[in-house]
């Protein structure tokens, strides 16, 4: 996995934006990099993603036959066990699949926040995520504690930490800093910016999942003749059909890197506002023309 794949267009990262500035860089991004984010995408996730999407549909069909007529009480029980196995095996993969979604959004921004775009290539992204895969899993597990902990003091508190700690693994791979240093550096940098990084979270979150039910189509209309027809679960052909159904559907997991690249492309313009690192480098420049 190799090749020179070179932006033609530099976008600056490093300067202050606007909600719908922000919103233009990350779509502008994400098509002049399309072919690079798509590969690796497939190369890194897609296996992950293949697997997943069998294992759910293997699911769906036992949790179908459980529900319908041609179970038999006795075999209930068993076929709960077998579902819960399922269940923890789906969140492992599905857990693998949005850490390496997340490595490739994240490093993509960040190489271009070096201004590194012509570095941008499908085998520096396995790099990163050969590099990062452990550090975004324990960023992942810590930001899983902070949100139940922070519910503990109810809802409020776990809003706000939900949009915290989405800076968290991006931070973490451009600063290079701890859980809890990389969760006080989102913090200060939210201050007086986190009802835009809000609003941007859930505007790119709503695009993201309005592309995965599209593709989520053919798998709820199967669901919906299982349910309110008489369809077969035992067969094997609906159970072919289903996997396959599901499997095109789990693809939908690529369109997250619409979101996660929006909060690495805000992270730096929150930088600037707070920092003024793009404006810094600008004046040492000037002054080295001169």
């Amino acid at each position: 996995m190799s090749g020179r794949e070179v932006s033609r267009r530099k976008i600056e990262l490093l300067e202050k934006k606007n909600f719908s500035k922000v919103l233009h860089d990350t779509f502008d991004f994400l098509s002049e990099h399309v072919s690079v984010i798509a590969r690796s995408l497939l190369f890194f996730a897609g296996p992950v993603v293949v697997i997943l999407g069998i294992l759910v549909g293997l699911n769906n069909a036992t949790n179908y036959s459980v529900l319908s007529k041609t179970m038999l009480d006795n075999s209930l029980e068993p076929q709960i066990i077998r579902m819960m196995l399922f269940i923890i095996v789906i969140m492992i993969f599905s857990l693998t699949a949005n850490i390496i979604i997340m490595i490739i959004a994240c490093e993509s921004v960040i190489l271009a926040g070096r201004g590194e775009e012509a570095f941008i290539t499908v085998e520096a992204l396995w790099q990163a995520v050969k590099r990062d895969f452990f550090l975004i899993l324990r960023t992942f597990i810590g930001s899983f504690v902070v949100i139940v902990f922070s519910m503990i003091f109810l809802l409020i508190p776990a809003i706000y930490f939900s949009v915290v700690i989405s800076l968290v693994p991006v931070i973490r791979m451009a600063e290079r800093k701890s859980f809890f240093s990389a969760l006080a550096k989102s913090m200060k940098l939210l201050a007086g910016n986190w009802w835009m990084t809000a609003v941007l979270i859930l505007v790119m979150t709503l695009i993201a999942y309005m592309a995965i039910g599209l593709l989520g189509i053919p798998n709820m209309v199967l669901g919906f003749l299982v349910m309110f027809h008489n369809v077969d679960v035992t067969l094997t052909s609906y159970r072919v059909l289903l996997i396959l159904t599901t499997l095109i559907s789990e693809f939908g997991l690529f369109f997250l890197i619409i979101v996660k690249v929006a909060i690495a492309i805000q992270y730096y313009s929150l930088v600037e506002k707070k920092e003024g690192r793009g404006l810094i480098k600008r004046l040492e420049e000037a002054a080295v023309s001169k």
